[in-house]
């Protein structure tokens, strides 16, 4: 296929953030719905910048990058696809490393590995067990990653709300638990400063734990986590099992056997949060256990709850007793709860087998199983669950392919060739990661890589949801609803799917010249109606965009809108119209169409703050809950995603941000603020080339050994919290891109004696945007 050279440009910069500064702005009055048309739209011509030249490396500030490496690297991940789940994801790039990695997820996977296979060799346990200790904060006592440095549940206009990711709690407790299962040892002072931690979220009154102190809402997630923890540590006894056992049958307020994992009066908008399952039954029953009160009429009542969920005809138990899939996850829960409860009769070794055979029979050619409905986890997960289930409670696995789970845990591991064994992510190889694979396929083009089957690879991705963002990706079972899919990088806040996901595929099939219909544009369009959120008292939300605008009817949660109306959004947004800014007559897809500019830039102009010869944007409450924790630079991220948006919208000379924002302070932000990864560089570059900025010599070489030093010896990857991860790695080789320029200006720059780069002469070269 032949790409259109003058779209790559864009759009490679659009998906992996580094945008371009040149928009198109126009205004016209009302909406143009699109007839049908024998016709396409012609692309207007004479928008774009020239194209990018070929990408060497041959310069000194470049002399670790080896581009070999990077070329086999995006060839390896371009070519290797998901296969044998009957769905359309079939066909799709996989990427390993395109999550980060989670504490909870390599808890199972040990405790698999494990049952499978018994004591992990020694060498390989302290190498695991040293990336664990990675993520511990002796400070504050607890181990963290970034599912759980992004948690929070805070109260908002009377509404509940929590994320839908463990707690500092629930990391705490799946570290200790993956070093007891290493037999590692844990230091006494670790010990003490982690009982510390756990009973600063406890209220011995009411037997509860929160995720971390402050937090406004207890959890049976929380609750049976940390006392694991503390049981972990011997330090059982520093809780009033009494009452801790009190507030773990509160819920289960019907007395129906089944457990739900918040109180009733919690509105959350995370499906897996709502109402009683089978998961939260299995956390209900161990902590229960553990405390010594799980009493014989509790054990009848949750194993008759349990065997409700069971499907005998087909051999597998639902998650609740109301959801039609019945999944592996609800499987493995239930054998968990029935070993604990005492098997029913009616479950006799033949059953047993039968389920084994069942779960034998759903098992992926790739090894593992797919995501379950509303799950928060991923397929490296369910395998590990269902396996040690079916080895601990059923004695067998059936007919479960025991070598292509091993497969999944290898394409699982997050492995550094300096390092070896580190830690694993959460998805494996039959999981596409659609921005991840989005960025991958386009920066492949940006240096020439496109082959035939990595061209193949591109349109599957294009082909894995609907034109106008209401379908699914993936869609795992052919025979469930659709499910809404999170993108890597949001999954710290809810999402519905919508423009989050239709931005980068619209890129994408641009940029494989993928032609847009007539009846395309109008459902994009559609898409894009309604988008801002407007007439709300709701201040740090007006002029924001939602993720999507049909909310009312999910769930019938009133927070909904106040959840999924972000800058994230709002960039997105901004980011489709962008890429679609030259369709038709130029005037179809412009922001002002879409978008009441003037809100905007109030909103925009309400977030700006300067402090000396620095500036920056941040959120503002209500929508600060929304601020991502994790590893980032928060001012440097914020302020890419409100200069973009600026930039992308041709708003900088608007009024609200003419009269408020210093562009020159924007750009010391980008050159001084700290930088700790490789986004963090990104950014910093992205925010100069969209104000245009000016740089010296010294500086673009220093983003540049910045980057390197991220590098993982020996490979192509770059780290992420000291492992491999996809996106920083797309992300440095795009930066490096960026200033693969650098040769002709570096004529005056000199090595010293091996430690950096120094300027002894030279000009203040303007960052390119290419």
């Amino acid at each position: 296929m032949k790409l259109k050279q003058t779209t790559i440009m864009t759009t490679a910069l659009t998906i992996i953030m580094i945008m371009i500064t040149t928009v198109v702005a126009g205004a016209a009055a009302g909406r143009p719905r699109w007839a049908p048309a024998a016709t396409e739209p012609i692309r207007q011509s004479g928008t774009i910048p020239q194209p990018y030249t070929n990408v060497t490396f041959s310069d000194p500030a470049l002399g670790g990058a080896d581009t070999a490496a990077a070329t086999g690297l995006l060839q390896a991940l371009l070519h290797a696809t998901v296969q044998g789940t009957g769905t359309p994801a079939d066909g799709a790039p996989a990427v390993p490393h395109a999550e980060p990695p989670s504490l909870l997820v390599t808890r199972d996977v040990v405790e698999a590995l494990v049952a499978m296979d018994g004591p992990v060799p020694a060498e390989d346990a302290e190498r695991l067990a040293g990336w664990v200790w990675s993520r511990w904060h002796a400070a504050g006592g607890y181990f963290d990653d970034e599912y759980s440095m992004n948690w929070s549940t805070l109260e908002d206009g009377g509404a509940w709300l929590a994320s839908n990711r463990y707690s500092p709690v629930v990391a705490t407790g799946c570290a200790l638990d993956v070093l007891s299962m290493l037999r590692q040892p844990v230091p006494a002072a670790a010990n003490d400063s982690a009982r510390a931690f756990l009973l600063s979220c406890h209220d011995p009154v009411a037997g509860t734990f929160k995720g971390r102190p402050g937090a406004v809402e207890p959890t049976l997630l929380d609750a049976a986590w940390a006392l694991r923890a503390l049981w972990l540590m011997g330090r059982l006894h520093s809780v009033d099992a009494s009452a801790c056992a009190a507030h773990v049958v509160s819920m289960n307020p019907s007395a129906s056997g089944l457990y739900q994992l918040h109180v009733p009066s919690l509105v959350v908008p995370a499906p897996e949060y709502s109402g009683a399952t089978v998961p939260a039954t299995r956390l209900a029953v161990e902590a229960l256990s553990l405390l010594g009160r799980f009493s014989p009429d509790e054990a009848a009542a949750a194993r008759d709850a349990v065997m409700a969920c069971y499907d005998a005809a087909d051999h597998r138990f639902r998650q609740d007793p109301y959801s039609p899939q019945r999944n592996v996850r609800g499987t493995a829960d239930a054998l968990r709860v029935l070993s604990l409860a005492g098997m029913p009769a009616a479950m006799t070794p033949a059953e047993l087998e039968a389920i084994a055979s069942e779960l034998s029979r759903k098992q992926l050619p790739g090894g593992g199983w797919a995501l379950d409905d509303g799950e928060a986890l991923a397929c490296t997960s369910q395998a590990a669950r269902a396996v040690t289930e079916l080895l601990r409670v059923a004695g067998t696995t059936g007919t479960v392919d025991l070598a292509k789970v091993r497969g999944v845990f290898a394409r699982s591991l997050a492995c550094d060739p300096a390092e070896g064994l580190a830690a694993y992510c959460p998805y494996p190889a039959d999981h596409p990661a659609l921005p991840v694979a989005a960025g991958l396929v386009l920066l492949a083009s940006r240096w020439g890589l496109l082959d035939g089957a990595a061209e193949a690879a591109a349109l599957e991705l294009v082909g894995a949801a609907g034109a106008d963002g209401s379908g699914t990706y993936p869609r795992k079972y052919p025979d469930v609803p659709v499910l809404s899919y999170s993108p890597a990088g949001e999954f710290r806040t809810m999402g519905t799917g919508g423009i989050a996901v239709l931005a980068p595929l619209v890129a994408l099939k641009d940029a494989v010249a993928v032609p847009f219909s007539l009846a395309d544009l109008n459902a994009l369009d559609l898409a894009l109606d309604g988008i801002q959120y407007r007439g709300t008292s709701m201040l740090g939300l007006e002029g924001l965009c939602l993720t999507r605008h049909d909310v009312s009817p999910i769930h019938g949660l009133p927070c909904v809108p106040q959840r999924i109306a972000s800058l994230e959004a709002t960039h997105a947004a901004a980011r489709l119209v962008d890429t679609l800014r030259g369709y038709g007559n130029g005037s179809w897809f412009v922001p002002s169409r879409f978008l009441d500019l003037g809100l905007l830039c109030q909103r925009l102009a309400s977030g700006y703050r300067e402090s000396g010869p620095v500036a920056w944007f941040e959120r503002e409450y209500p929508a600060s809950y929304q601020q991502p924790a994790g590893l980032d630079n928060a001012r440097l991220r914020d302020t890419r995603l409100a200069v973009e948006v600026i930039s992308m919208t041709g708003t900088f000379s608007h009024g609200a941000i003419a009269a408020t924002v210093n562009p020159a302070k924007l750009a010391n932000l980008a050159l001084v603020e700290p930088r700790r990864t490789v986004a963090d560089v990104d950014d910093a570059a992205a925010i100069l080339a969209a104000l245009n900025a000016t740089t010296t010599v010294l500086q673009r070489v220093a983003m540049v050994q910045q980057v390197l030093s991220f590098k993982s010896a020996g490979s192509a990857w770059f780290r992420r919290a000291g492992l491999p991860s996809a996106p920083e790695t797309l992300r440095a080789w795009s930066v490096l891109s960026r200033f693969s320029g650098i040769a002709a200006e570096l004529s005056h720059v000199v090595a010293a004696d091996g430690t950096g780069i120094q300027a002894i002469a030279g000009t203040s070269p303007t960052l390119a945007v290419r």
